[in-house]
């Protein structure tokens, strides 16, 4: 049976990864909280406290989903977490960066 979907459900809470606190990579904290039986998902870089820009929220039972996209670099992230432990999460990351490209001059 799945636990129901409020501020008292296991995924709820404040989330980052602090192995990794010394390496500028690994910076995101997301906020999962309830509101009228679906999640609600804040993200942070709290680095500079720039919020990220989230949205299609999905649930399946299992993973929380969700995309992420950072203002000030237009990167865009495909997220997805779930529960492993009260206090762990398994939390997959793919993101696409935008880069703009010149010819190499001829040598």
């Amino acid at each position: 049976m799945q636990a129901p979907i409020n501020n008292q459900h296991p995924l709820c809470g404040v989330w980052h990864d602090d192995s990794l606190d010394t390496e500028d990579y690994y910076r995101s904290e997301y906020s999962i909280s309830a509101i009228d039986g679906r999640f609600h998902v804040s993200g942070v870089d709290r680095s500079d406290g720039e919020e990220f820009i989230i949205s299609d929220i999905r649930w399946d039972g299992e993973w929380l989903s969700f995309k992420s996209l950072m203002p000030s670099t237009q990167r865009r992230g495909e997220n997805r977490m779930r529960l492993l432990d009260t206090n762990e999460i398994e939390f997959l990351f793919t993101f696409t960066s935008r880069e703009v490209w010149k010819r190499k001059r001829p040598t």
